[in-house]
């Protein structure tokens, strides 16, 4: 990483943005408010959202990026935060800012995203603060303002129409008035999930045991870097736990080998980025770390094994390098906000002084890696982005069907929402490892009377019919398999790596053919039909390229289940009881009960006698108008004993 380019600056362009503000701050208000700027793109296309609106730019040539349109979203106010997010279906887009949420489609042609419906009120944004979205890669999209956070439901059916899950706003406790926000999740396979919030107030930390419902774990963590009026930027560190957290105030690195207590690594206050009040944006990729802020841009050498980050200094006469550390891009702006985007061996930065293109290259000594691990700028979705429609690059995920023909007698299994989806599988179901939690019900076949298409009937009503026709044989489920997918490859190389000794995704290249559906983590079932094993997954895929013909490969996903909502009437319970909020001893009391033990010896135990684990469930009520002992359904329809203690045991 050593020599200088000879290119000036090492920029192969700077373009006027159109909609990123120069300053959030003047000479008698002082700060006015956030400000935002995003940046997304897919290779062709570039989506720049700021304050005065969504430019895009046709960037097939890198070096002469043209501005196509910019489009009024009715959504960023003039100085408020502004965020950008992808559906994983690559083609409903989400934007937020001070006067809401909107939906874009770029089915058609990307170029020429158009607006779905008016712009949602979520009750989280304000005019002035920050804006932040982040997309769970199911059916969840979490959104963060000045004022608190809230969760949309986007899954199947409503990916264009946001449903806002409970009418609860969450107090982060760390996104102050007029400073930036962001949203970054914890690493994948991390159980449970968690969710931290940056804010001018710090950082904070939310379980996601119940994605439905975040729950703050601890106290705002005090960073030394963010600041009240300054910006805000969260990355993963692409290898190993450990979260970078870059505001106002510097940079730091924190680790978080246990996801719920971060804790303070090393801290960079000196950056020679970073400014005051202007914005900070981070992007990651294999191995270099690059910092934004209203002074310019800074890179990072990521240790592979996770050591102290070092900062890349460039010994060279090239001028553009304040002391050798600090590029000037002639985009930033000192009170403005940025946004960083690595795509390819092509670096895109914006502010308030336009769009500068930057061969990654030059400016680094070494070519990016397109899969950028951490998260974008006002992105929830990590890199690789998928294709546009038409293109030859990547694949395209195919939805799962499978029939599974049911045994006579019961079956093990709840049935619930509408459109009706499996909420709970027992152990000793006859149809475990066929039917799983998450997995839609398309249709059921009664005997003698033929097949039923289920979609528009809710959970009770598929439990009756299936309870109807228990003791005859013939009974049969169609199901969309929750978190499997299937993708049709050309003959040739698949241009995958896997984790030694398993089916699992490691990398996906940028010249596969599974590039933009399949991603790290993402484990392989089958080929052809064909199940694979650790040990049989490369004969089984060699032996199914036979150089003619296109292969079916299935994969399963990192997500899991969907969590169910505390709505409606539960399947087995009778109507007009109530969802209440329990108190039971749960596996976080148990944990507690363990350590103190670990400290205290027996006497620990006496934790249990104070559960803190809480949960929502739906009970009868008594004449009294109160809940009453007895029979109780959590949210995926799971019967369990409601008593007095809060305790719980299955029935």
């Amino acid at each position: 990483m050593g020599c200088a380019s000879s290119a000036p600056l090492e920029r192969l362009a700077k373009v006027d943005t159109g909609v990123v503000v120069y300053s959030h701050n003047d000479s008698d208000h002082g700060k006015r408010g956030a400000g935002g700027a995003a940046l997304r793109g897919d290779g062709q296309t570039l989506y720049v959202l700021g304050n005065k609106g969504l430019a895009v730019f046709d960037c097939r040539n890198p070096a002469a990026p043209a501005r196509l349109a910019v489009i009024d979203t009715g959504t960023v106010g003039i100085h408020s935060g502004a965020a950008l997010a992808f559906h994983n279906d690559g083609v409903t887009m989400y934007v937020a800012g001070g006067k809401g949420l909107s939906v874009f489609d770029v089915s058609g042609d990307r170029r020429a995203p158009g607006k779905i419906g008016s712009t949602l009120e979520t009750g989280a944004l304000s005019s002035h603060g920050g804006a932040a979205l982040a997309f769970d890669g199911d059916r969840r999209l979490y959104l963060a303002g000045g004022k608190g956070l809230v969760v949309y439901d986007v899954g199947p059916r409503n990916e264009r129409a946001p449903q806002k899950v409970g009418a609860r706003l969450i107090d982060t406790g760390a996104i102050g008035t007029l400073s930036q926000c962001a949203l970054c999740f914890s690493p994948p396979g991390t159980t449970p999930r968690a969710l931290y919030v940056a804010g001018g107030k710090g950082l904070a930390v939310f379980d996601l045991a119940d994605p439905d419902l975040p729950r703050k774990v601890g106290k705002t963590v005090d960073t030394g870097v963010l600041n009240y009026n300054g910006g805000a930027a969260l990355a993963l560190h692409p290898h190993v736990a450990q979260l970078f957290v870059a505001g106002g105030g510097g940079l730091a690195q924190l680790d978080i080998s246990y996801p719920f207590a971060p804790s303070v690594r090393m801290k960079f206050e000196h950056t020679g980025c970073l400014s005051y009040e202007g914005g900070a944006s981070l992007a990651v990729d294999g191995t270099t770390l690059l910092l934004a802020g209203g002074n310019g841009l800074g890179a990072y050498e990521l240790p592979p094994q996770g050591g102290d980050i070092k900062r890349v200094t460039r010994r060279g006469t090239n001028v553009g390098w304040k002391q050798n550390r600090t590029l000037d891009t002639g985009v930033f702006s000192p009170n403005g906000a940025t946004a960083l985007l690595m795509d390819g061996g092509v670096v895109y930065a914006a502010g308030g002084r336009g769009l500068g293109v930057f061969d990654a290259q030059q400016l680094l000594y070494r070519t990016c890696s397109r899969a950028a691990l951490g998260p974008l700028p006002g992105a929830g979705i990590p890199w690789p982005f998928p294709p546009p429609p038409g293109t030859d690059a990547g694949g395209k995920r195919t939805k799962v069907v499978v029939k599974v023909e049911l045994p006579v007698g019961k079956l093990g299994l709840t049935v619930i929402t509408s459109p009706p989806v499996v909420g709970a599988v027992r152990t000793d179901s006859p149809v475990v490892g066929q039917v799983a939690p998450g997995d839609i019900i398309v249709s059921l076949t009664r005997p003698g009377m033929g097949d039923v298409d289920t979609t528009n009937m809710d959970g009770q009503a598929v439990m009756e019919t299936l309870i109807a026709f228990a003791d005859r044989e013939g009974r049969s489920l169609t199901v969309e398999k929750h978190g499997i997918y299937g993708v049709g490859v050309p003959p040739g190389p698949l241009g995958v790596s896997f984790i030694d000794g398993t089916c699992t995704v490691h990398v996906v290249k940028t010249t596969s053919p599974l590039l933009g559906a399949t991603k790290s983590g993402d484990t392989l079932l089958s080929v052809n039909g064909k199940p694979v094993t650790p040990t049989t997954i490369f004969d089984v895929i060699k032996a199914a390229n036979d150089g003619t013909s296109e292969r079916k490969l299935v994969f399963r996903t990192t997500t899991t289940a969907p969590a169910m909502k505390a709505e409606g009437t539960p399947a087995g319970m009778t109507a007009g009881g109530a969802w209440v909020e329990q108190t039971y001893m749960g596996p976080e009391t148990k944990k507690w009960a363990c350590l103190a033990c670990l400290c205290f010896g027996l006497p620990g135990l006496c934790i249990l006698m104070c559960p803190t684990d809480k949960r929502m469930v739906y009970v009868n009520l008594g004449a009294n108008a109160k809940p009453g002992p007895g029979r109780a359904a959590l949210p995926d329809g799971t019967i369990v004993d409601y008593t007095k203690g809060g305790q719980t045991r299955p029935l």
